[in-house]
């Protein structure tokens, strides 16, 4: 079982594909577009797609610091991205065939944002 973790931040976006035992298997990083809220959900997608490259991933999970709604699947405000009231996770349900979760976006308390492994293992296990 593998689950995916990625962490947006205003200049770069990290993630890390996690074994079940939540060991990195294998992890990248890349620039931002942060302007672009389009380009912020292609890019998670073609991040996500290079990480489950050979691989079944049962859950996608995303971490961003700002605020999210309800059913944590609309970004209402980010500050360090051009997001306001942004459907996130349909956008990358829409690109992508792996299972983003119905919590992909968790938050710390405080408002701080999880990092992508905390992310990954907390959706597959829900913790």
């Amino acid at each position: 079982m593998y689950a995916i973790g990625i962490d947006i931040g205003g200049t770069k976006i990290a993630g890390a594909l996690v074994s079940a035992d939540g060991s990195i298997i294998r992890d990248a990083r890349i620039p931002t577009p942060a302007h672009d809220a389009n380009a912020i959900a292609e890019a998670v997608v073609e991040l996500v797609n290079e990480l489950a490259e050979g691989v079944e991933v049962e859950g996608v999970g995303v971490a961003a610091a700002g605020f999210v709604d309800a059913d944590r699947a609309k970004i209402v405000y980010a500050p360090n991205l051009s997001w306001r009231n942004e459907p996130f996770k349909e956008n990358c349900k829409r690109k992508s065939q792996h299972p983003y979760s119905s919590t992909m976006m968790r938050m710390l308390p405080g408002g701080q944002s999880s990092d992508s492994v905390l992310v990954a293992v907390s959706n597959t296990w829900s913790c």
